[in-house]
């Protein structure tokens, strides 16, 4: 079974353009359309919860590692210079609102000014405690239990103090300074990587970012979604060599370039191209990082289906994967939701087309499956050589004719256990079939490797 016979996928990838927003390279424009969703969902306001259609609270939120030159340009072409575009015209609206408002008060223009305090619910709850004779109503327990729960109403000193939502960091250093003053809600960090070191580097700080250990040294603790970008392929090497400062990259979804598979058919082209899509994406975050500003939003977003059935199933299949890839339950247990929001909230701009609950999960599995054989690759890239050196010869052998195995080791003088094998990993992969002692071709099989969604090892 292949990727390809899931026409769910195919629709959706048709869609959105994949072939044409990977420049023809169907993988990297998956790669660039799951960054896409993913991080309109790690944008998204009320720290990455949202609603689903019956009004449950829904988790998003899922780190990124993007490895390889074309998907990491093409996330900094589409995706984190366009965020940083948005947090820098903030910046900017605010800086010039503060310089108009300063000049006023020095022309004595202004006699109510939006930069001044606002006595909210709050502030009277306090001054009663602190400075009255006691509560004017129910115990001072009680008036504390409402203070945490108010929803104060926030000023202009209140928001200009907190205008951040994203960060692009250098260096580990960079972040202890730069990760202040947070919008509520998780803020997405960009970490470009350029020397094999920054994995140790930034181990510390990423850990903590990730866990929601992080204090600033201005003393604000901040949980926080990352994207780190490899261009240089620097993963390659530290995954052959572990240690205790590179641990926790088990908290990524890796997305990489090349062909390790399972691999998507070429897709015939959609209406329109990749430039819709990247509207859709600029409108939608947009809309997200609006909602995520709004100081008075009636409603809370959501995701456009119900989730919860495929992520049972996608929790069931990461199971399945957590021993080929350490660590997946815990990094990708909100992928469905994250993509189902993303991609969403893209396809309700302008012209609408439906997204299904399938199609979400599928691409999913997919993504789970191509980092499992990277991290194959990466690993284990001569003894991978060597399997799929023998699964060839197997299939060859059969190509004429139908053998018993033990006639298949015999002539193709390799050893018993490593024959059932190979004939096991080609029946699991549809290729071939047993009758009456003898294994068979499947009719019109073909020996793909990138097309199998079964692993060629067990790391």
């Amino acid at each position: 079974m292949t990727t390809t016979d899931t026409p769910p996928l195919q629709e959706l990838l048709k869609a959105f353009c994949a072939s044409d927003l990977g420049d023809g390279d169907v993988h990297q424009g998956i790669n660039t359309l799951s960054v896409m969703a993913i991080s309109l969902a790690n944008l998204a306001p009320d720290t990455g919860s949202v609603l689903d259609p019956k009004g449950r609270e829904t988790r998003l939120g899922t780190n990124l590692f993007i490895t390889g030159a074309a998907s990491a340009g093409s996330v900094s072409d589409e995706i984190t210079t366009k965020i940083g575009l948005c947090q820098r015209n903030l910046h900017i609206a605010l800086q010039r609102y503060q310089d108009w408002i300063r000049r006023e008060q020095g022309n004595r223009k202004v006699s109510s000014l939006p930069l001044g305090e606002v006595t909210t619910g709050a502030e009277n709850i306090l001054a009663n405690i602190f400075q009255g004779d006691g509560p004017l109503f129910g115990t001072e327990t009680q008036q504390w239990e409402q203070i945490l729960t108010l929803d104060s109403t926030e000023c202009f000193p209140d928001f200009v103090k907190t205008p951040n939502f994203f960060f692009v960091a250098s260096n580990p250093q960079s972040l202890a300074h730069k990760v202040t003053a947070l919008r509520p809600g998780h803020p997405l960090i960009h970490i470009g990587l350029s020397h094999p070191s920054d994995f140790a580097n930034f181990s510390e700080h990423g850990t903590a970012l990730i866990e929601g250990r992080f204090t600033s040294q201005k003393g604000e603790s901040a949980k926080c979604n990352l994207l780190m970008t490899d261009p240089l392929e620097l993963l390659r090497e530290s995954a052959k060599a572990p240690h205790q400062r590179t641990a926790w990259l088990k908290q990524f979804l890796w997305l990489s370039d090349g062909n390790a598979g399972p691999d998507v058919s070429s897709l015939a082209p959609a209406h329109g191209d990749s430039s819709s899509i990247r509207t859709r994406y600029n409108f939608a975050l947009n809309r997200v990082l609006a909602e995520r500003l709004s100081r008075k939003r009636e409603d809370q977003m959501s995701i456009v289906f119900d989730t919860r059935a495929s992520v049972i199933r996608f929790r069931a299949f990461l199971k399945q994967m957590e021993p080929q890839l350490p660590g997946i339950i815990g990094a990708c247990r909100n992928l469905v939701n994250s993509l189902a929001f993303g991609l969403g909230e893209m396809a309700q701009i302008n012209k609408q087309f439906s997204v299904s609950p399938e199609a979400v999960e599928e691409l999913a599995m997919l993504l789970v499956r191509r980092m499992a054989n990277t991290r194959s690759t990466m690993l284990h890239d001569g003894a991978l050589k060597q399997r799929q050196a023998l699964i060839r010869r197997v299939f060859n052998k059969l190509a004429k004719g139908a053998y018993n195995t033990r006639t298949i080791y015999k002539d193709l003088t390799i050893r018993a256990d490593e024959c059932r094998s190979c004939l096991t990993w080609l029946e699991d992969s549809e290729l071939i079939y047993e009758s009456n002692g003898k294994w068979h071709l499947a009719n019109n099989a073909e020996l793909s490797f990138s097309n199998s969604l079964q692993p060629l090892l067990e790391v």
